[in-house]
Parts: structure tokens; C-alpha cells; sequence
């Protein structure tokens, strides 16, 4: 994973002993990237920051990340400053192309979709991410408001929390986000 080197994240990895690079200094021409859009919607940014960038630094590919938020967001658990160093507005990066988008969720799924704050700057990213055909992978509440905006499919909340290794199957492998996973793989929900 390629890493603002002041991210908590950056830091845990290196101690961990994962590859990890730092985005201030300019990786070595024989390093290839996949571009990465991680909007993060999870109210403990750093924690989520670091589980997804584990998963994402033990790729053969290296990631460069960027963080984005919508545009009026405003986290309430993170340190004082974190969003306005290390992430971006969906203002900041409309027009840019990623590989893939990461999209988390946030622990608002007894609203209606209407009734979250940044739904149709969300929606609005949503065209975007149409518009470049990058591939996207939802989290939690991101795959309820995905599969609503996208399909159609309203979300079914259950009276406990759902959850498990499910079999997934790659509909479509010339997306280079899929490429190294096999057909039908276990994913955690």
C-alpha cells in the first residue's frame, strides 16, 4: 500500500512488517499501482483505515490509496484535524480515474436513505464512479445504499446482525481489482 507516512495506518504496517510505501517520496519505476478510492464513511476512521489497508498491503499489486468523505461530512470520532490531512472531498476528486472504489458504511441503516445528510452527494459520486467504469466494492451500509442506487434493491434490515463467510462469484474478471481471485471465493459479511 502506498501511505501518507504520518497515517496511523502507515505506521502499524511498517511495525508489522508489511510493504507499505510512503506517498511523499516517489516509488521506484518498476513499481506499478492500482489507483484506489476508499470512501470512508466509518465513524473510528483510523481503525478502519488500518484493517483495510492489511488486506490491501499483502496484494502482489501495490494501492495507492486515497481517502475521500463527501463534501459535508463531518467525522465526530476522529482526531482533531485527520479528515483535513489525510482525505479528500468528492469535490477534490471528481473528474479523477481510479482501478476500483472501496466504499464503507456507517451506522445509520435504520435511515432512510434520503434522510442521511450526504445522500445525494453520494448519489452524485455514484454517477461518477458509473462514469469511469471503475469497479466497487461496498461495506456494510456502502452495499445497502450501492445496491439501492444501483439496482433498485432496497435494503432488508433483520432484527440481528447477519453475518458469516458467504460464497462469492466474479461476474466480471477483466476488472484488475478481481483479477487474482479465484471464481467462487468465501467473503466475510
Amino acid at each position: 500500500a502506498i501511505l501518507h507516512p504520518d497515517l496511523q495506518a502507515y505506521k502499524s504496517l511498517r511495525e508489522e512488517k508489511a510493504w507499505v510505501e510512503s506517498s511523499q517520496s516517489k516509488p521506484p519505476p518498476t513499481i506499478s499501482s492500482l489507483r484506489i478510492c476508499i470512501v470512508n464513511l466509518m465513524p473510528l476512521k483510523e481503525s478502519t483505515e488500518l484493517q483495510l489497508c492489511r488486506m490491501l498491503a499483502r496484494s502482489p499489486v501495490a494501492s495507492d490509496i486515497a481517502w475521500v468523505v463527501p463534501n459535508t461530512y463531518s467525522g465526530k470520532n476522529s482526531t482533531p484535524g485527520h479528515l483535513e490531512k489525510f482525505y479528500k472531498r468528492f469535490n477534490e476528486v471528481k473528474g479523477e480515474k481510479y482501478d476500483g472504489i472501496i466504499l464503507t458504511g456507517a451506522p445509520i441503516e435504520h435511515l432512510d436513505f434520503e434522510q442521511v445528510a450526504y445522500w445525494k452527494e453520494l448519489q452524485d459520486f455514484f454517477e461518477d464512479v458509473r462514469k469511469m467504469d471503475a469497479g466497487i466494492l461496498s461495506l456494510c451500509w456502502g452495499a445497502m445504499a450501492s445496491l439501492w442506487h444501483f439496482h433498485g434493491v432496497k435494503k432488508h434490515i433483520t432484527p440481528r446482525k447477519v453475518f458469516g463467510v458467504f460464497d462469492h462469484k466474479i461476474s466480471s474478471k477483466d476488472r484488475m481489482l478481481v483479477q487474482a481471485i479465484p471464481d467462487h471465493v468465501g467473503i466475510p459479511v
